[in-house]
């Protein structure tokens, strides 16, 4: 990880315990006052745990990311251009999010970091991608993680937005100016890590609380359960198997307490969410609605619209639900909709030698790592989303002797017969030579690995730009899109 230190106006420094009333002006000092008691602890894990004679001593988020004092957080520019959604889902499977300037102070801030990488890099577009748009609802725009436009830096371009041709999605220049374009553009984006928030996870980890699930998940106590609101939209079975891998069900009221409960939280968190899908279908019998995980309608929260469900176009197998009545209705299965994930209290099992709820995966005794052969085949960058959605990562190796364990983890998984096509014999990895600068993990460290490590002793060439093990535990270079199974690794202390 690099640390650069950007001269900046440090008006209102920490964003998350201060309040700006308009853009450049001054902090609210009532607001700020309250905000401070708030936060006191973590502050005081902030400077005490983190910083000594101002430089960063122990925070660290990622080796490819840069670390910038004036805005106390982590950032990375990526240089492979990508449209709105496919950068926005990139900075997620790197725990960051899509940047977005909070204040003129971190637009600057960003915007000389931007240049400076530029200076150092063939890279000459002018424009990236930030994490606002009006895709929830037309002309309302807001941030990924909710906020109104209104809250943020907002410095349009003269004339924007104008929404020529559908322009769903903002993207910054170099001048600090705001424009709208096509969400299906390409362009480069930059992703962020607030430090503080790096800080506040870290700690909420060492208490180790019993109810503590996942980060990403909300614990309600009146119904003692956990629920994470899902914004990309996906159809029904791919938003099933999505909670799945986060070691969730797809979830469904129960009664009517955690309907009011959860549409509750949901109108405070996402209020723009307009409906979710829920886990309840008569997929498997025409006409019989039951729950995702097999239990009669009869036995759980039922509200449906009036007249529904009709099975309107022949098909809609699946219940859609939204929160201002908590009402329901039948819809195609195949429609992209936002989703909610649960998991409840009394289901909640730790693996302890894991440090995780997950327990498919097996603590080695010779690594000192966690690790799962997943045996359904998919692509390196479907493999390395699945593992992201287990709060892991492909795995990765660093010796010899890492490799031959895998070898022998591989041995000893029941392998099962799987049709179609895909990579017999082998397994996906967490390194890669796509940017075409040498072999490097997912984590954007080089690849450091004796020769004898690669199959038949030798560095590979070619198109094959994505890393796989062969089941003799040595190292081979494959086709990303070739589908394979894959090896993912949690890291106990993380």
């Amino acid at each position: 990880m690099q640390i650069i230190t950007i001269k900046a106006s440090l008006y209102c420094k920490h964003t998350l315990y201060t309040h700006v009333k308009e853009q450049d002006k001054c902090c609210d000092d009532t607001f700020t006052i309250m905000y401070l008691k708030t936060f006191s602890l973590y502050l005081i894990v902030y400077f005490s745990s983190n910083f000594s004679h101002g430089q960063v001593t122990k925070a660290t988020f990622r080796d490819d990311y840069t670390y910038i004092e004036a805005t106390e957080s982590f950032y990375k520019f990526h240089t492979t251009p990508k449209n709105w959604r496919d950068a926005k889902q990139t900075c997620e499977q790197e725990g960051a999010s899509l940047f977005y300037p909070v204040n003129s102070n971190e637009a600057g801030t960003v915007i000389t970091f931007w240049k400076r990488h530029q200076n150092n890099t063939p890279v000459d577009d002018t424009w990236v991608f930030i994490g606002i748009s009006d895709i929830v609802t037309e002309g309302v725009y807001e941030t990924i993680d909710g906020k109104p436009m209104s809250k943020v830096y907002n410095q349009w371009k003269i004339n924007q937005p104008d929404n020529s041709g559908d322009e769903d999605c903002l993207h910054l220049n170099q001048e600090g100016d705001i424009n709208d374009i096509k969400c299906d553009a390409l362009y480069n984006f930059v992703c962020k890590k607030s430090l503080l928030s790096l800080i506040i996870y870290n700690n909420l980890q060492k208490k180790k609380q019993k109810t503590f699930f996942r980060k990403d998940y909300t614990y309600i106590e009146a119904v003692q359960s956990f629920y994470k609101i899902h914004t990309t939209p996906r159809g029904w079975v791919d938003a099933k198997r999505v909670c799945a891998l986060e070691s969730a069900t797809f979830f469904y009221p129960e009664n009517e307490d955690e309907a009011i409960e959860v549409t509750s939280f949901w109108k405070k968190n996402k209020p723009t969410v307009p409906h979710v899908w829920i886990g309840l279908t008569d997929s498997f019998v025409e006409g019989v609605f039951e729950t995702s995980d097999g239990k009669p309608i009869s036995e759980v929260y039922t509200n449906w619209w009036n007249g529904e469900p009709n099975n309107a176009f022949g098909h809609e197998d699946c219940v859609t639900f939204e929160p201002t009545n908590r009402n329901m209705n039948d819809d195609t299965c195949e429609v992209n909709k936002h989703f909610i994930c649960k998991k409840s209290l009394k289901t909640l099992q730790w693996n302890s030698n894991c440090n995780m709820p997950n327990l498919d995966y097996t603590l080695s005794k010779d690594t000192g790592k966690c690790y799962k052969v997943h045996t359904t085949p998919l692509t390196w960058n479907e493999a390395y989303s699945v593992c992201l959605l287990e709060q892991s990562t492909l795995a990765m190796i660093s010796t010899t002797r890492e490799a031959d364990y895998l070898a022998k983890l591989v041995g000893s998984t029941p392998t099962p017969r799987v049709k179609g096509k895909y990579q017999r014999g082998i397994y996906h990895l967490g390194f890669h030579n796509k940017q075409k600068e040498g072999w490097q993990t997912v984590k954007g460290t080089p690849l450091k690995v004796d020769i004898e490590t690669w199959y038949d002793s030798y560095q590979p060439e070619g198109t094959e730009e994505c890393g796989s093990i062969f089941y003799t535990g040595r190292l081979v270079n494959t086709d990303c899109d070739m589908k394979s199974f894959f090896i993912c690794e949690h890291d106990v202390n993380s």
